[in-house]
């Protein structure tokens, strides 16, 4: 049963990363973040939690409830930090805000009733150890970072010596970037 649960969960869990990372490509966000990120963004660190316009926390209140039977509380808020550094917008006008609304209140109501029977007969369960789980995250996210330092300067590398001048600056930044990751790494290990 619990392998069972494991793929339906899985499988769940990337049909609804890429739907709702197509719900935010096509209300003009990032192909790559995701609705729920966007409004974890708008709500909890574009501006304080209780100062966020009113429609991200009323997305929020929405994207959290359909998730929960998965994810537990504060899903939004979970989704940003899983895409950290990600480019989201600065602004949002009002046409944007209703497309987002048009997918959110639909597919979230859909989302809802599969979840709650998804729940109801003990397929999914809400996550509760999302604090012992979090230096897991943490490490990953490391991880990916320092590849994509690494092959940044792989390509680099390739550059000819002649023009190589030019990107000084960036290759003392990566340096810097390299060293903050590792002391990052060298912390997360010694805390219990």
């Amino acid at each position: 049963m619990k392998k069972l649960k494991n793929k339906i969960g899985g499988y769940l869990f990337n049909l609804l990363l890429s739907a709702d990372q197509f719900g935010n490509a096509v209300t003009g966000g990032d192909p790559d973040n995701t609705i729920s990120a966007k409004v974890g963004y708008y709500c909890y660190h574009r501006t304080p939690n209780e100062s966020a316009p009113w429609q991200w926390r009323v997305f929020r209140a929405i994207i959290d409830a359909a998730f929960y039977p998965v994810d537990g509380p504060a899903h939004c808020h979970q989704a940003y930090h899983s895409d950290p550094g990600e480019n989201f917008e600065n602004q949002a006008s009002n046409i944007t805000l209703v497309l987002i609304a048009l997918i959110i209140i639909p597919f979230c109501f859909i989302i809802t009733i599969i979840l709650g029977i998804l729940w109801f007969f003990f397929l999914v369960q809400p996550k509760t150890d999302r604090e012992q789980e979090r230096p897991q995250k943490v490490q990953k996210r490391l991880d990916i970072a320092q590849r994509k330092l690494k092959g940044i300067m792989q390509e680099l590398g390739e550059i000819e010596d002649s023009k190589k001048g030019k990107y000084v600056e960036v290759i003392s930044t990566i340096a810097q970037a390299k060293k903050t990751i590792e002391e990052a790494k060298d912390k997360l290990a010694v805390q219990p």
